[in-house]
């Protein structure tokens, strides 16, 4: 069982190093990498049904891959940031109004928009991020909108 437990620490951590390698490699040189600060509580018994799913779950190294990443960007000199992940998914990156998710699906009642909830909500992260750079005008107000219309980066 420890020969078991530790093959499948290493393939774990293996794995870890892998992603962030790649995803170092892959991002621009002055690029920043955002992360979501998310809060994953461990399973419950009463709340997962399915003893192999739970130490699945427990199995799961939370932080591994951040700590990785944050490493060998580190060592690339590229940036890491946290941002606060709360209805980044429900929020309409256009407009800033909660919208509606199903599933894959993202549309905004107020503005009409329609797009992949993955990619509506990465656009809100990395809003938070520039937001949180530069302590400017937030992503919602009206001069960031327009140019979000037109088409053109945020000044």
């Amino acid at each position: 069982l420890k020969r078991l437990g530790r093959r499948q620490r290493h393939r774990t951590q293996t794995f870890a190093q892998t992603v962030a390698k790649r995803l170092v490699e892959w991002a621009p040189p002055q690029a920043v990498l955002v992360f979501e600060r998310l809060q994953v509580p461990p399973p419950q018994q009463e709340q997962i049904r399915g003893r192999a799913l739970r130490c699945r779950l427990t199995l799961w190294q939370r932080g591994l891959i951040r700590r990785w990443v944050e490493q060998r960007a580190q060592e690339r000199g590229l940036q890491v940031v946290e941002v606060n992940p709360a209805y980044t998914s429900q929020t309409c990156s256009l407009c800033g109004q909660r919208g509606n998710r199903r599933r894959h699906a993202f549309t905004c009642p107020q503005c009409g928009s329609q797009e992949h909830a993955d990619i509506n909500a990465a656009r809100n992260i990395r809003d938070r991020c520039t937001q949180l750079r530069l302590s400017g005008l937030p992503s919602t107000s009206p001069e960031a909108r327009a140019d979000k219309a037109a088409g053109k980066p945020p000044a």
